[in-house]
């Protein structure tokens, strides 16, 4: 095998269990933003790939989620919450407004302002969500140990505020 043990520990070319001769992925297996890029992009396409049968998405899954337990909240709040700019989540609140899971509605306090609110339709299908995704959660913490989880999320929260501008 090429390189050292740590370089070979993560994203390793596998086939039937084996690991296979090949490339490797030298310092980016040390690299925690590539590694954290790795894991995002996998459990992204495996929640898809749950979520397809719903015909909705991920990022529709988290925007529905937040819409719930933020009755009101402003597309500026969103967008902070998601960490996306005011465009980038306009074009998802867009399409679940048109596909009538969230209403739109002007703030009272501020007409320049939306606010987000779930319907029944989108209450529904979050919970359907939720199953697919309750699923998806078991199946990634089985290799985790006691404690582990909220390891994990306190690492990831502390390097988010670090790097958070």
């Amino acid at each position: 095998m090429r390189g050292s043990a740590a370089q070979q520990v993560y994203f390793l070319p596998i086939q039937g269990g084996q690991r296979v001769e090949g490339p490797t992925l030298g310092p980016l297996a040390d690299d925690i933003a590539y590694q954290v890029r790795q894991v995002q992009s996998v459990i992204f396409r495996d929640q898809q790939i749950a979520l397809d049968q719903l015909e909705a998405t991920p990022g529709e899954f988290g925007v529905l989620t937040l819409i719930e337990v933020n009755p009101g909240i402003s597309q500026v709040d969103l967008a902070g919450l998601c960490r996306l700019d005011t465009s980038t989540l306009s074009a998802v609140v867009t399409r679940v407004v048109r596909r009538g899971l969230v209403r739109r509605w002007k703030s009272r306090e501020d007409a320049r302002c939306s606010t987000l609110w779930l319907s029944r339709p989108g209450t529904a299908l979050l919970r359907r969500m939720r199953l697919c995704m309750e699923e998806r959660r078991q199946l990634m913490e089985t290799v985790l140990q006691p404690g582990e989880r909220r390891q994990l999320l306190d690492i990831l929260g502390r390097i988010s505020v670090a790097l958070e501008r």
